[in-house]
């Protein structure tokens, strides 16, 4: 099913896409016996197909002989939207499936885990968003993976395939990391020695400021207290101050009166 590099526009629906037996593995006699798709005429004569050109596994290629067990879908270059059915997963006995260059929005269906003979997958240059299925790192078969310059995100799931691909069939996805591509989330950086001394400092006048905000009225409730309602504090109080306020008084006097003792002998001086 080739219909690649045309305008055609709108959503794929299951019911138009899924009555088709030979896509789907163990349901026909044709697949149980592989042969080449051959046109009859009249008097029984057979003669192959034209050759058609293909594209898979990232490049075109002209076929002249067409097995009847290479089953492929082509919708590439065209400008479908909406988000993939789920059905896909039926058609099991696809080798090639090339939904590149659309405007496929959604997840990636999770079904796409049963096409068990599939050897070239290409979603890329779509809309596609969320996480990468589990179920694709179990596709033995697949040779081919194309899921670049859309919007996935999380990590590639780790598996005896998705690994073993190159890291421009997940570039463009800004939100996706692990192997083969960077080993870390790239939307979550560590703060750097000066953010964290930074924040650090921060950290600390906030607990001082805090600290202030509550030791303060706690201080004055201690000290001023037990002066308002204890009369035996109040008079301890007010007697060690009025002794502390005398002695502070004294001491100014006296150096009050040395200054002017200063003064007079030097006026005497100079007489």
């Amino acid at each position: 099913m080739d219909v690649s590099s045309n305008h055609f526009i709108g959503e794929l629906k299951a019911q138009s896409l899924f009555n088709w037996p030979l896509m789907m593995a163990g349901v026909t006699k044709e697949q149980s016996e592989p042969s080449f798709i051959q046109t009859s005429f009249s008097g029984g004569a057979k003669y192959y197909q034209n050759s058609i050109s293909l594209n898979f596994k990232g490049n075109s290629y002209q076929l002249q002989y067409i097995l009847t067990i290479f089953t492929s879908i082509d919708f590439s270059n065209n400008a479908f939207h909406g988000e993939l059915p789920e059905e896909l997963g039926n058609l099991n006995a696809l080798v090639v499936l090339n939904l590149s260059y659309n405007s496929f929005s959604g997840h990636i269906p999770s079904s796409l885990g049963n096409l068990s003979q599939i050897e070239s997958l290409d979603l890329s240059w779509n809309n596609l968003s969320g996480k990468i299925p589990a179920q694709l790192a179990n596709l033995n078969f697949l040779e081919y993976l194309d899921l670049s310059f859309n919007k996935l995100s999380g990590k590639i799931p780790t598996g005896p395939q998705l690994q073993t691909f190159k890291a421009s069939s997940y570039e463009g996805n800004q939100g996706l990391y692990g192997p083969p591509l960077t080993a870390k989330d790239p939307t979550v950086t560590p703060p750097t020695s000066s953010e964290g001394s930074n924040w650090s400092s921060k950290s600390e006048q906030e607990w001082m400021l805090r600290g202030a905000e509550v030791g303060f009225p706690v201080g004055i409730t201690v000290f001023v207290g037990p002066i308002l309602y204890i009369k035996r504090y109040r008079e301890w109080y007010c007697k060690h101050l009025h002794i502390l306020i005398m002695k502070i008084l004294r001491k100014e006097d006296n150096i009050t009166r040395a200054r002017r003792r200063r003064r007079r002998n030097q006026q005497r001086q100079r007489h």
